[in-house]
């Protein structure tokens, strides 16, 4: 059984000599939508879904295949965190962002995730909804992380949504302490 990430599919099929019938989900037997060796099941839902066909030959032999996919046509979702978000301040070096998909993927890549005022090293694929990386901050300020879209896919090949961007204030600088008045 495979996945599908669109809402028509497509089944090309031969066996010389023979005729087909087609029966998509279990609907029963019937015409294909193309006589030569073709069907087009469209309008089709997120679930499983089958698609069996029948070559018959002149003495009245006939063979049957079937094939069961499953439709995903969600987009994964995916939300970044740090320990610590704007407007409060961190002092840590690095800083661990973490990026969590609301279902399994593949292909996060550390470039993936875009920093402004950092870099990155360290990706860790905790599982296949959770990858974490090190930030480097470049100097004090806000850091801010992105994710784009498609950075990563699904097992029916979604690409994911894009991320809403978060941001971190960095300040590893101690305060300047001076004495107003001395005795």
């Amino acid at each position: 059984m495979g996945y599908w990430n669109s809402a028509t599919a497509i089944f090309n099929f031969t066996a010389p000599g023979a005729t087909f019938e087609c029966n998509p989900d279990g609907a029963g037997y019937g015409p294909c939508t193309d006589s030569a060796g073709s069907h087009t099941m469209s309008g089709l839902t997120e679930m499983v879904h089958t698609f069996k066909v029948k070559a018959t030959d002149a003495a009245l032999n006939f063979t049957e295949i079937t094939r069961s996919f499953t439709v995903d046509l969600t987009k994964p979702t995916v939300t970044l965190s740090a320990p610590v978000l704007a407007p409060t301040y961190v002092n840590t070096n690095p800083i661990t962002a973490t990026a969590i998909f609301s279902e399994g993927v593949t292909g996060v890549d550390i470039a993936d995730f875009v920093v402004t005022n950092g870099t990155t090293s360290h990706l860790v694929a905790v599982n296949p909804t959770t990858y974490t990386v090190d930030i480097t901050p470049t100097t004090d300020g806000t850091i801010t992380v992105d994710m784009p879209a498609n950075a990563a896919q699904d097992v029916a090949t979604n690409g994911n949504i894009a991320a809403p961007q978060i941001a971190v204030n960095y300040d590893a600088t101690a305060p300047t302490l001076v004495f107003a008045t001395e005795p």
